[in-house]
């Protein structure tokens, strides 16, 4: 099914097309942080506890500034985000 390897020239197999657009595919439904988990070799990250949960105002300053489409999509009250807020991320998630 897979095509030959493609390898540089240090012997390294390279992704081929397919590969490279089925991730930027997953990155837009996703979200970049939530791919580069995906693809790190590192382990998972520990399950947020319910305890822990943010509240909306937090989740919108978190969003803010991390420009992460995976935590603007968590944010469920709009109405807790000033409009430059709401502009920046909406930037954010047209151009991430």
């Amino acid at each position: 099914m897979d095509g030959p390897a493609l390898l540089d020239s240090h012997g390294v197999r390279r992704p081929d097309h397919r590969h490279v657009a089925a991730v930027a595919m997953l990155q837009r439904c996703a979200g970049n942080r939530t791919v580069q988990r995906l693809l790190s070799d590192s382990e998972p990250p520990p399950v947020q506890r319910a305890d822990t949960a943010l509240t909306e105002r937090q989740k919108v300053e978190k969003a803010h500034k991390s420009d992460d489409p995976t935590d603007i999509k968590e944010i469920k009250d709009w109405n807790q985000a000033d409009e430059t807020e709401k502009i920046d991320t909406a930037s954010a998630l047209a151009f991430n």
